[in-house]
């Protein structure tokens, strides 16, 4: 299917039909701030994003997209305030152009499912208190875009990120209550360093 498909601020809308044999769009899947349907699971079988992928602000939602398992996205991806458990509907992607934001998912406690890619146009993990650690980014070698890590308070060290040897652009860390080093990333060669920790 060509061009995007959107949805934004249906306050009213309870439930999404007829798109369950779509499996790929050729444009755009935005899908924010529609508080009242708790399901979009005649979305499962989409498995191709030719541009960005943002799911936001849709908590209610335990079906999508955790029961996805994409095959490409050529664009950016943003997770927000969702209920996954960890990126396993990402498992399937032999890599990720533009950057990837998750942020304020109370229930992940993995980054299982990107454990295979060495590159990504950017990382931002914020408001993640779950999440233990970096492991599922060790095989990670360089970033297109800037790495932030923010508000990741079960985070005590970032030696998983030994691997990275450039990103192009920041590097980020702050408010992570736990974190007791940043030794992990002090090889990086990077175009800028802002860290606070804890």
């Amino acid at each position: 299917m060509p061009g995007t498909i959107e949805f934004f601020g249906n306050d009213i809308l309870k439930s999404v039909t007829g798109f369950n044999n779509l499996t790929s769009i050729g444009g755009d899947f935005l899908f924010w701030l529609n508080s009242n349907i708790d399901t979009i699971a005649a979305f499962e079988s989409l498995d191709s994003v030719g541009g960005e992928l943002y799911v936001e602000l849709s908590q209610a939602i335990s079906d999508f997209p955790r029961n996805n398992r994409f095959e490409f996205i050529g664009g950016d991806i943003s997770l927000h305030q969702l209920n996954i458990v960890d990126l396993s509907c990402l498992q399937e992607l032999d890599s990720i152009p533009g950057s990837l934001s998750i942020s304020f998912c109370p229930n992940l406690t993995s980054l299982h499912g990107i454990e295979h890619l060495t590159s990504l146009g950017g990382l931002s993990l914020g408001v993640l208190y779950k999440l233990p650690d970096l492991h599922d980014l060790q095989n990670l070698s360089s970033l297109g875009g800037e790495l932030s890590i923010t508000n990741c308070d079960s985070l005590s060290n970032v030696d998983a990120l030994e691997g990275i040897i450039s990103i192009n652009g920041l590097l980020r860390f702050s408010s992570n209550d736990n974190l007791e080093n940043i030794q992990g990333v002090r090889h990086i060669d990077t175009q800028g360093f802002i860290a606070e920790y804890p």
